[in-house]
């Protein structure tokens, strides 16, 4: 297929100077001139004439144009195979990973706070598979190595693809209380012994979240603020957290 795509722009760009050397032979234009005119004949623009053509002139006019934009057609098309195929094979390849992967967490959501999550639960060496609803952090967690699903974890298929019958812990860090509630209620119905820790905004919603089926409810702002009135109230309290809350303090409060 690429040396299809290879072969196909390699002829374009020969019809593109061929284009060029013709009307500058056979109208006498200048050279930017013809390949602005074999350029606007082959992209199909539908600008008018640089200038007038003689009769050769639109003759030879029609045979680039039936050329050239025949190979136009042929290489958006090899192109857009190619990315399709390309994309297809990535995600069979993903799901051939998690589909072996057993007894691991489910992260949803790759924002700040799963990014956190993601890497501490990396470093301590646990198995993890990544639901990302944005299409355009693709890339990014495949720079990273980690196994990832791009879909909504609120759905069913979603969190049966992320392997959340075999999973040991759901990690729901949605950036709506109202996502994380639904989640919850169907990866609880999905499995029912799964460990859930849940993300919130606000301790407010905390009771709805259990209800739902939360094991452990956190909310990191109102933590993060705790910690730092205990920095400035208990300075020797928080230096003592911090030694005992290194690298995988969230694998062992999970496990």
């Amino acid at each position: 297929m690429s040396r299809e795509l290879v072969v196909a722009n390699l002829f374009l760009a020969s019809v593109l100077v061929v284009g060029t050397i013709g009307y500058a032979l056979i109208e006498g234009w200048s050279w930017g001139d013809s390949l602005y005119m074999t350029f606007i004949t082959l992209t199909t623009i539908g600008f008018r004439e640089v200038h007038s053509l003689s009769e050769t002139g639109r003759f030879f006019t029609i045979l680039i144009g039936l050329t050239g934009i025949g190979s136009v057609a042929f290489i958006a098309t090899r192109t857009a195979q190619v990315l399709l195929n390309t994309q297809a094979f990535r995600y069979r390849t993903m799901m051939r990973s998690i589909n072996a992967t057993s007894d691991h967490y489910i992260v949803a959501g790759h924002g700040r706070i799963g990014q956190r999550i993601a890497s501490d639960l990396d470093r301590a060496g646990k198995p993890f598979v990544i639901i990302e609803l944005e299409e355009d952090r693709e890339d990014e967690l495949e720079a990273q190595g980690y196994k990832y699903l791009i879909g909504d974890a609120e759905k069913e298929d979603v969190l049966e693809e992320a392997g959340i019958e075999r999973a040991k812990g759901l990690i729901l860090t949605l950036p709506e209380d109202r996502a994380n509630v639904f989640a919850t209620l169907v990866a609880r119905e999905l499995n029912p012994d799964i460990f859930i820790m849940v993300r919130t905004d606000t301790n407010a919603n905390r009771r709805k979240l259990i209800r739902s089926g939360a094991d452990k409810v956190v909310a990191p702002y109102e933590i993060g603020a705790d910690r730092m009135a205990q920095v400035l109230l208990r300075p020797s309290v928080e230096r003592f957290m911090e030694r005992i809350m290194q690298s995988d303090a969230l694998a062992h409060s999970i496990d």
